[in-house]
């Protein structure tokens, strides 16, 4: 009987082994597979690629993990072994090569292979193996993967960046809500650490991250989905001054705001949405901060927004969103709400060779549907805003090839 159970200890023991060493030999073939095509076929197998690579990967125990995976793979594991994390460079020919890297921690239950594009047409060394760097920094794991001397990814908090993940896979909207507010404490301990105030935090691509020309103001926001297609919003804005860095949690207000074109708000009654693009100006001794972002609103029809951030001097900012800066038909507004269809895409942003903020102008499909947004989309035309004497006036029917506009 005793012989019986060390026989099936054995036998247990061979067929661990053995399928260690099966997930491997999987991932070894299917990473040299992928080297080994060209640039079309490469981006035709790299999602299923990522899928497979995330099973194996998942299957391979910690002590496992070196002689498991390819060569020109390379590996971190945190101190207490509940974080792993690896990263490979996948080549291509005519484009930027590819950054792949997989991170998993036990302790919360997160896996995810992920990728990102890079240019190392730049880089002098010949040996494109990634190297790792992982530190514990105020009680978070900072991960760095460099190529030669060339950052390529910090992410200043992984637990951050797993718990993003996690909400980008839930499907519970409860858990939604705990999730973020856990991605709101913890980013709140990135944006606080003075050495990170200037990271773009490009490592995080579940949320959006812009800093102002001169340094001082810096947004991160992000949005949850809930399942009947409505959206919460979060952000963090932090400011630079002479004594260290003031944080500003930012409450999102959007679904009880009345008049937002007029009103006046702060951090804690915020006009909700992730902001992806952040133009600096000044007017005598005012500096402006024009922000432009998006709001999903709900299952049927969307939200961009052009708003305007002003700050009081001195160490205690006291930062106001909402100034009365938009003039057009001789009226001021304080901030831009445009409301469209789900089905239709807008242009908004600042164009820096023009010096204008530029945009489809927005109409119904036909006129019965006046004031009705669901069914508001582009007409062809554009217009645009100008920064003039302190205020952004808007042009109309603007050519963006070669703008002759008229002011209103």
């Amino acid at each position: 009987m005793v012989a019986l159970r060390y026989l099936i200890l054995i036998t247990g023991l061979f067929c661990s082994i053995r399928g260690v060493s099966q997930n491997g030999d999987v991932l070894r073939n299917e990473w040299e597979a992928l080297l080994s095509v060209d640039d079309n076929e490469k981006n035709y197998r790299f999602p299923a690629f990522l899928l497979s690579a995330e099973e194996q990967l998942d299957r391979l125990p910690v002590n496992a993990i070196d002689g498991n995976i390819p060569g020109d793979w390379t590996f971190g594991i945190s101190s207490d072994t509940a974080l792993v994390v690896l990263a490979a460079v996948l080549n291509y020919k005519d484009q930027p090569s590819r950054m792949v890297y997989f991170i998993r921690s036990d302790r919360i239950g997160y896996k995810k292979v992920q990728s990102f594009w890079f240019d190392l047409t730049s880089l002098i060394a010949a040996d494109y193996k990634p190297e790792l760097k992982m530190t514990r920094e105020e009680q978070r794991h900072v991960l760095q993967i460099w190529i030669g001397e060339t950052n390529v990814l910090t992410l200043p908090d992984v637990e951050l960046k797993m718990l993003m993940g996690i909400l980008a896979q839930s499907r519970n909207d409860e858990q939604k809500k705990v999730l973020g507010q856990a991605i709101e404490t913890r980013m709140q301990a990135v944006m606080a650490t003075e050495s990170y105030f200037t990271d773009p935090l490009k490592g995080y691509h579940e949320c959006s991250t812009l800093l102002s020309e001169d340094g001082k103001v810096k947004f991160s926001t992000w949005n949850i989905e809930y399942n009947e297609g409505t959206h919460s919003y979060f952000g963090i804005l932090s400011v630079k001054t002479d004594n260290g860095i003031r944080m500003y949690p930012l409450s999102d207000q959007s679904d009880i705001i009345r008049s937002p074109e007029q009103s006046f708000l702060n951090p804690s009654k915020w006009y909700g949405c992730i902001y992806y693009d952040l133009v600096e100006t000044k007017y005598k001794s005012n500096i402006f901060y024009t922000l432009i972002g998006y709001n999903g609103h709900d299952a049927f029809s969307q939200i961009k927004v052009v708003d305007v951030l002003v700050l009081s001097k001195g160490d205690n900012p006291n930062p106001r969103f909402g100034y009365p800066i938009f003039l057009a038909d001789k009226r001021t507004r304080r901030r831009l709400i445009f409301e469209y269809s789900n089905q239709a895409t807008m242009l908004l942003r600042y164009d820096a060779h023009q010096k204008m903020i530029v945009m489809d102008n927005l109409a119904p499909t036909n006129s019965g549907y006046q004031n009705d947004f669901r069914y508001y989309g582009p007409d062809f035309s554009y217009n645009g805003w100008k920064f003039e004497k302190g205020k952004w006036v808007l042009y109309s029917d603007i050519d963006l090839r070669n703008p002759s506009p008229d002011r209103h």
